[in-house]
């Protein structure tokens, strides 16, 4: 009884956070239910590691790396490198009329960014369809799973040349 209602209650806990919270909000566009996923025992270590950066936003992009210490602030340092010029957007943020960045996070990186386009382009079409529908929880499924995972370390390698991200 008591484990029933702690579920319960981690449910609800669940699902009122991740409405505010823009990690949650992404995470569970794609995880449905509480519990370990498949891919991760059941899927190489390469696989799993490589959707499990993005899944758990280990994977060096700005919407992550420019909020840590004092840059926290500094909206600008979120912004995408290939789409955005870093340098004019810290000024553009300082006018009254504040100018909405192209923050580098996984919807953007996954999606929009037209730097992996010809990645992503590799993609069978149903795999680009439900990214393009931000249909998250059927692009990480099990079955996806190998095809998203090729894509992803492609596109890491690509952002992060050089093993700059080896650590994770």
């Amino acid at each position: 009884m008591l484990d029933l209602n702690a579920k319960k209650w981690f449910k609800q806990a669940w699902e009122q956070e991740s409405q505010g919270n823009r990690k949650l909000r992404f995470y569970s566009s794609f995880k449905k239910s509480i519990g370990l996923e498949p891919y991760l025992t059941e899927c190489s270590f390469k696989t799993a590691r490589a959707v499990a950066k993005v899944t758990m936003s280990c994977h060096g992009l700005n919407v992550e790396t420019g909020r840590f210490g004092a840059n926290y602030s500094k909206k600008h340092l979120r912004c995408c490198p290939s789409c955005t010029d870093l340098d004019a957007m810290e000024l553009i943020l300082e006018l009254p009329d504040e100018h909405d960045p192209i923050i580098e996070d996984e919807t953007h990186f996954m999606k929009e960014c037209p730097i992996y386009e010809n990645i992503r382009n590799d993609l069978e079409s149903s795999l680009k369809d439900n990214i393009s529908l931000d249909r998250w929880d059927l692009i990480f499924e099990m079955d996806k799973v190998k095809k998203i995972s090729n894509i992803i370390n492609r596109m890491l390698k690509l952002r992060h040349p050089k093993n700059e991200l080896e650590f994770l």
